[in-house]
């Protein structure tokens, strides 16, 4: 599928975005260096070139710097000649612009879901290479409408249903989307003032996502009342229930349950059955979606099963798998305990390569940073396997080698030519000689305790 390039016409008799009003939206939003210095997201799309267009003006009326990141996903034969043309485009304007490259093969399954990884994983790391706080994206009304609906059909809880938030925060970035509010209708209106053109990319139309099903759909939701500016007031109202829920479990958690450095949770038993009922299933659910790398909170059935499992006496429980982690009822030393281990057998198994000094977020859990070298050497990251375990164990300390299997194998290893050259995981690096200079720590995607 080839995408077409637009100069896009004004749309009907939608108002473009004028700078007061994205002043007003971009103060909201804040706060911002005195000389502000962002990086947005550009597909070449019309809504991220209008923000795109809205932001040049903005930090050069404030003395600040704007960065165009723009992302070929590799899906496409036409992507790279696309990217380059966005690209070209802004720097032209005098706006400095990069293309970051996905260099992994296409995938033939999950593709959206990838796709999203792969686009967030580069951002995030320029991001981070280059000192930006602050990442914008052109994610608008419209966008928000299908995901409130998405997540509906996933019988989400509130934090499902709270949807993209203006403000978020992803590995210490600030993720800034100032058009929430504004519909698709004013974002081409904006483009066709700037005389921008845009690319429309063929797999927004592909009927294999269910996002372009609901795209297709939309006038049918708006003549049954689901109009996109209903379902964002009712995103922000959910918005408003998960961060209280949030706030009342972080007090109750704080007492009961903990997260150490290497990813695996604790619950002690007699604090956590002090704990109201309604908090305990999401004090353990926050546990899961942390340790477990998870994106997105867990779906209502997954949390009436953890409901019915938490209903049993200690002495009943059995170990069960949810979400991506294990919980295991254990009253090793005596003391009662849940622990909460990734589940192995969902960590993605295919080795990801570094080379030196090269980062990786590591099953979206452990950010892993390699080790400098003048030697072009390369090494791969895979989970700890017992083979690996045999090889690492005289390096060791003791309380390592003690440790669950099921630990055991969530950890990340590194193998350089074939050999295990050592266990990437926080806390003890230091024993393992071969591991000198590199440097991993743990990083969930949720992070514990979120008040927000």
């Amino acid at each position: 599928m080839t995408a077409k390039l637009l100069h896009t016409e004004a749309a009907g008799s939608a108002d473009p975005i004028g700078a007061p009003e994205f002043a007003a939206i971009m103060e909201r939003l804040g706060p911002f260096e005195a000389r502000p210095r962002l990086a947005v997201a550009v597909s070449g799309g019309r809504d991220s070139m209008a923000l795109a267009w809205l932001l040049q003006r903005w930090t050069a009326d404030r003395g600040g710097e704007l960065v165009i990141l723009t992302v070929d996903h590799n899906l496409r034969p036409e992507a790279a000649d696309e990217a380059q043309r966005t690209a070209a485009f802004w720097q032209a304007r005098g706006v400095a612009a990069h293309i970051l490259t996905v260099t992994d093969r296409a995938p033939v399954s999950r593709i959206e879901e990838t796709a999203r990884n792969n686009r967030w994983q580069l951002l995030n790391d320029w991001c981070a290479r280059h000192g930006v706080l602050h990442l914008l994206t052109g994610h608008h009304l419209n966008d928000q409408a299908e995901t409130v609906l998405m997540r509906l059909a996933k019988s989400s809880g509130p934090d499902g249903l709270a949807a993209m938030r203006e403000v978020s925060y992803r590995n210490g970035m600030r993720v800034l989307r100032p058009l929430l509010g504004i519909g698709r209708d004013r974002l081409s209106a904006t483009c066709a003032v700037a005389n921008l053109p845009v690319i429309d990319d063929p797999t927004n139309d592909d009927p294999r996502f269910l996002r372009a099903e609901l795209r297709r759909q939309a006038a049918t939701f708006s003549n049954l009342g689901l109009t996109p500016e209903r379902l964002q007031a009712s995103a922000v109202e959910q918005a408003a229930i998960a961060d209280t829920i949030n706030r009342d479990v972080a007090a109750h958690a704080v007492r009961s349950a903990a997260i150490d450095a290497m990813g695996q949770g604790s619950i002690d038993w007699p604090a956590f059955v002090r704990v109201p009922a309604r908090h305990r299933s999401a004090i353990l659910a926050r546990m899961i979606e942390t340790v477990g790398g998870r994106r997105y909170p867990l779906g209502r059935e997954a949390l009436s099963r953890l409901d019915v499992w938490l209903d049993a006496d200690f002495e009943r429980l059995k170990g069960i798998t949810l979400g991506g982690c294990q919980m295991t009822p254990t009253t090793q030393g005596g003391a009662l305990r849940i622990i909460v281990t990734r589940e192995v057998a969902a960590i993605e198994v295919r080795p990801i390569i570094l080379a030196a000094r090269q980062a990786v977020l590591w099953d979206s859990r452990f950010l892993i940073t390699a080790a400098d070298s003048d030697h072009g050497k390369q090494w791969h990251v895979v989970p700890a396997d017992n083979a690996i375990w045999r090889a690492s164990k005289p390096d060791l300390p003791r309380d390592l080698v003690d440790m669950t299997a099921r630990l055991r194998w969530s950890l990340p290893a590194v193998v350089e030519d074939g050999q295990a050259i050592g266990i990437l995981a926080p806390g003890f690096m230091a024993a393992q000689k071969m591991l000198s200079g590199w440097k991993t720590v743990f990083l969930p995607r949720k992070p514990w305790l979120r008040i927000a």
